[in-house]
């Protein structure tokens, strides 16, 4: 019997889960209940294959995680005293994509469990891709580029310059809404010295124009809870978005009335959530109440464009 039968998760609500569920509820469905023996006890598919799926990356996005992992790591150590030097960032970053590259190539084919269960896996080696030298180079200049681009990133340096007002920096937060846990990650909350606090989330990539409305619905999550966490007033919350790529900061307006909006948006995302669980108690779900997106027929092998890159294709259209 599979280690994930026993598993058991109670529902809780993130931007990133809603993002997914608004997206392709069936994808919603393969990512955080089917896997589980005890949020899905009706799933006949294999458990370890729909974990394993969950965690396929691409090189982007293994990237995008590192330059956190980096920009964490890199404040806390400030705030306790330590300032990494330039040089450091660049070099961190390549060091950090070489230790998971070869932890994703010996996860690779394996079946999810115990020691490195987590381990995130580039879809290139799961799927025997090429990735060899040329594909190796690329993947490290990136690294290597969003690495300077952190340290250089105005944002940064004004974290740098007030360590003592760093109040979280990637740190899990969360409040309440319907009696459901909702999780904020905040990249960095920073008091300034008049008492105002500053969210601030890094984003790398090239795409940050087309998915603002997004990514200010993400910021205005951090902001409620930093509000409740904190006890300030929205006139009192600035929120950014630090594009490293080219340096830029894109500001999201905090109002009650923001707040206000996304408590009503974060609850109606909940209720529908909800909706569609077997057992609402337990927190248990069966596939077939959450369908594939608009055009998708499985049956008759239709498959929309949108999902010829979905990492769980092979779940919904098994050869």
């Amino acid at each position: 019997m599979s280690w994930l039968e026993a598993i058991h998760r109670k529902l809780s609500w993130s931007h990133s889960r809603a993002l997914l569920f608004e997206e392709c509820p069936r994808k919603y469905y393969w990512r955080y209940y089917a896997p589980y023996g005890g949020n899905a006890p009706w799933e006949t598919a294999n458990r370890e294959m729909l974990y394993l799926l969950g965690r396929l990356t691409n090189v982007p996005m293994l990237v995008g995680s590192i330059v956190h992992t980096l920009a964490r790591d890199a404040l806390r150590s400030a705030r306790g005293g330590h300032r990494w030097a330039e040089g450091t960032f660049a070099a961190s970053a390549q060091a950090l994509l070489k230790k998971a590259l070869n932890a994703s190539r010996k996860a690779a084919g394996h079946p999810p469990r115990g020691e490195g269960k987590d381990t995130a896996v580039l879809a290139a080696h799961h799927y025997g891709q090429p990735f060899g030298p040329q594909e190796l180079q690329a993947a490290m200049e990136r690294a290597a580029f969003y690495g300077r681009k952190l340290y250089e990133h105005p944002a940064f340096q004004r974290a740098l310059e007030n360590p003592a007002g760093l109040l979280a920096i990637d740190s899990y937060g969360r409040l309440t809404l319907l009696d459901v846990p909702v999780l904020a990650v905040p990249d960095l909350v920073q008091q300034e010295q008049d008492g105002s606090l500053r969210v601030i989330d890094w984003k790398t990539g090239n795409g940050v124009a087309g998915r603002l409305d997004t990514y200010a619905r993400q910021l205005a999550g951090y902001a409620l809870y930093a509000r409740q966490q904190w006890g300030v007033e929205a006139d009192q919350i600035t929120c950014e978005i630090a594009v490293l790529q080219d340096g830029s900061t894109v500001s999201v307006p905090v109002t009650e009335e923001t707040l206000r909006q996304t408590e009503g948006r974060i609850a109606a995302s909940i209720l529908e959530m909800q909706s569609r669980l077997r057992d609402l108690e337990q927190n248990q779900a069966h596939r077939e109440d959450f369908p594939m997106r608009p055009g998708s027929n499985a049956t008759r092998g239709i498959t929309p464009i949108a999902c010829q890159w979905c990492d769980y294709k092979s779940a919904c259209y098994p050869q």
